[in-house]
């Protein structure tokens, strides 16, 4: 079976035909013209009307040809414009767009020359793609606005762009609207036309092409069909640029996704948002290790209240709060979740930011404080045995080395209930009785600002003014401590009906070496020397219930006194003699008023 022609096959045969056609009726009509000679010679001749009919049939059938060919050029021209629309309509490569229509607007066109140039916000040109219709490569060139001036004319240009409609122009040089622009001038123009690239409202830029050599090669339907093209290459801008911006958005989205993501789960504490009904948005990986569950995301979506369940009640009146204007509400709690420990929960309830109505969502805090607590909890330990300045500046100590360091303290013995005073009894409530007397001396030293150094026994030995805890008036808060000891006492003696005070206070003031002492492996924090030494001498030297001072703390104490503190008085005393000393020293009772 034969194949069907198409229209443009169709159209080149009947051409054809009436090309052989019209040297048949030329060939008629000399033949024509032969029997008419012939038939005149014998007395006949042919009708008047046969020469002209013949004649006009040829004339016909020339222009039957012109319009068939007219017809043939713009069929092909808007096949033209079909596939280039075609090839470009499904890119979003601006580049890829550009250079593909270029290619279509030599096709339509016949140009010798053309280029889109494309404007930004600024009303800057950019010359894009240049194409020459001569080239045999036909290849695109990127153009910077110096050569482009010096190739087009940026009159034209200019003027297509602040009309917005197309310019056409058969003869450049003897068109009334040209006359005066220089550029049309200095390139020697002939044949133009410029269109723009409109998109709704908008001039993108504008399509250019040309001729140099010839006038009239553009006319009305190169223009129509250019101005088909450039809206359809202007559509396609406005996608690729839309597309282009989409994808620049989704990307910044994404990256800002990612980075919220990876700041989410970098919290140590849980983080839950939750919406106005109670459920979960969005949890971080902390919160799911805190709930015992395996996979964050696999939270979204499920009722906040059947994953915190032990916490229900104060977590209602928290968000409650919330929702009636507190900015935070929070509250700590011991729970367990699953088959994890129990663990110390701080939970904060805050307002989810960017919502404007109370209760539309919250988000919820939840700090892991066990380990907190459990160092707390380690030191509070520790500060029953060691003094708690001690455990508070223990880098501080530990940085002392074991050089020491001299310094001006005042050092307090007190014997808060020698053994020999005590009635006999079994080991452990001996034990009993001594800790009473030794917790409530404790008290009244860090009250008024001492250091415990250590305990021995029924005694205690006191520092005032130390790295750790100093204090320029420390003789009269010594004086403080050991009145609120005997104060203290009393009442412990009336409630036991003892009658008389037993216990023994020294103290003295004096230049001291502070440091650490003992081993690499095992050390403590402590004061030697002369100073040291006599305040134990003092509180040896004691009577019961007796607070005896040296001439040094006595002098400290009224040049630096203690606001507040009660008066008292001095009695003085028979001078010691302490072993070591050649002089005798002066000493005094203290006797509160």
């Amino acid at each position: 079976m034969a194949a069907t022609p198409t229209g443009t096959q169709s159209t080149e045969a009947v051409a054809i035909e009436i090309n052989e056609l019209k040297p048949l009726l030329t060939e008629t009509e000399q033949a024509l013209l032969r029997q008419s000679e012939l038939l005149r010679s014998r007395g006949l001749g042919l009708p008047s009307m046969t020469h002209t009919a013949i004649n006009s049939l040829i004339h016909s059938l020339d222009t039957f040809l012109r319009i068939l060919r007219d017809e043939q050029r713009e069929v092909a021209q808007l096949r033209t414009l079909v596939a280039n629309s075609a090839s470009f309509s499904g890119s979003f490569d601006l580049d890829e767009i550009l250079s593909d229509a270029m290619d279509g607007i030599i096709a339509l066109t016949g140009a010798e020359r053309g280029c889109i140039i494309l404007a930004d916000d600024a009303g800057n040109l950019d010359f894009r793609v240049l194409r020459d219709g001569t080239s045999a490569a036909n290849r695109s060139q990127v153009l910077d606005g110096a050569n482009a001036d010096q190739q087009f004319s940026r009159s034209i240009i200019n003027r297509a762009m602040e009309t917005g409609e197309a310019l056409l122009t058969h003869n450049a040089h003897d068109d009334q609207r040209l006359i005066g622009m220089q550029s049309v001038a200095a390139l020697d123009l002939r044949s133009v036309l410029c269109v723009p690239l409109r998109y709704r409202d908008d001039v993108l830029g504008v399509v250019y092409v040309d001729n140099r050599l010839r006038s009239g090669v553009f006319g009305e339907r190169e223009k129509a069909l250019l101005v088909a093209f450039a809206n359809q290459v202007a559509v396609a801008m406005s996608n690729a640029r839309l597309f282009n911006n989409l994808q620049a958005t989704i990307s910044e989205i994404t990256q800002v996704k990612e980075l919220t993501d990876n700041v989410y789960n970098s919290i140590d504490s849980g983080v839950i948002t939750i919406d106005g009904e109670g459920f979960i948005v969005q949890a971080n990986r902390a919160a799911a290790g805190l709930l015992d569950r395996p996979d964050a995301a696999a939270l979204s979506g499920q009722p906040v209240a059947d994953l915190l369940e032990p916490l229900v009640e104060p977590l209602a009146q928290a968000i409650t709060q919330v929702n009636s204007g507190a900015h935070e509400s929070s509250f700590e709690a011991t729970v367990t979740f699953g088959g994890k420990p129990s663990v110390v929960l701080n939970v904060r309830v805050n307002p989810l930011v960017g919502r404007d109505v109370h209760g539309a969502g919250h988000v919820i805090v939840l700090e892991d404080l066990t380990v907190q607590r459990e160092r707390a909890e380690t030191l509070r330990m520790f500060k029953y045995y060691l003094p708690p300045e001690m455990v508070d500046n223990i880098q501080q100590i530990a940085g002392l080395g074991f050089e020491g360091e001299r310094r001006e303290v005042s050092c307090m013995y007190v014997d808060v209930r020698p053994l020999a005073t005590m009635p006999a009894m079994r080991p452990q409530l001996l034990m009993e009785e001594v800790n009473i007397y030794l917790s409530r001396a404790t008290d009244c030293i860090h009250e008024a600002g001492g250091m415990i150094d250590k305990y021995m026994g029924t005694e205690i030995m006191a520092l005032f003014n130390t790295q750790l805890n100093p204090m320029a008036n420390h003789a009269a808060c010594a004086i403080n401590a050991a009145i609120q000891i005997h104060e203290n006492f009393s009442v412990i003696y009336a409630s036991l009906g003892i009658d008389h005070a037993q216990y023994r206070i020294g103290i003295n003031t004096g230049v001291a070496t502070l440091g650490n002492v003992g081993s690499n492996t095992r050390r403590d924090f402590t004061a030697i020397g002369d100073a040291i030494n006599l305040a134990k001498r003092l509180e040896e030297s004691a009577l019961d219930g007796q607070m005896v001072i040296s001439e040094d703390v006595r002098a400290h104490a009224e040049h630096h006194p203690l606001p507040g503190i009660g008066k008292v008085e001095y009695h003085a005393l028979e001078p010691l003699q302490v072993r070591g000393r050649q002089q005798q020293t002066a000493i005094y009772l203290v006797q509160p008023l």
